[in-house]
């Protein structure tokens, strides 16, 4: 055993990790790559490729994707250099 450790240690090495995680930083920073207007109507999925991937709720989230792509590529690759983006691709939430 390798001793006692206070769990305020434990969870600051957790929430190291979690810093680090692109993926988690891609998240939480979606609501403001998003705006206002398309954050209660999609969700961050993944990065994969170069290809930004969100689920939407309905058909008229999917078109102000489409309308705001531009936009949000800038955003995304302004906030993440290391995960540039070429292109975006939607799916329906379940």
């Amino acid at each position: 055993m390798k001793g006692v450790v206070q769990i305020n240690e434990l969870l600051d090495r957790y929430m190291e990790k979690l810093r680090d995680n692109d993926t988690l930083r891609m998240i939480s920073s979606w609501p403001g790559i998003a705006g206002s207007q398309l954050y209660g109507v999609t969700e961050f999925w993944k990065v994969e490729d170069g290809v930004l991937y969100l689920r939407v709720k309905s058909p008229a989230a999917r078109n102000l994707v489409t309308l705001s792509s531009r936009r949000i590529i800038r955003d995304f690759n302004n906030a993440f250099p290391n995960h540039q983006i070429k292109a975006i691709r939607t799916a329906r939430m379940s």
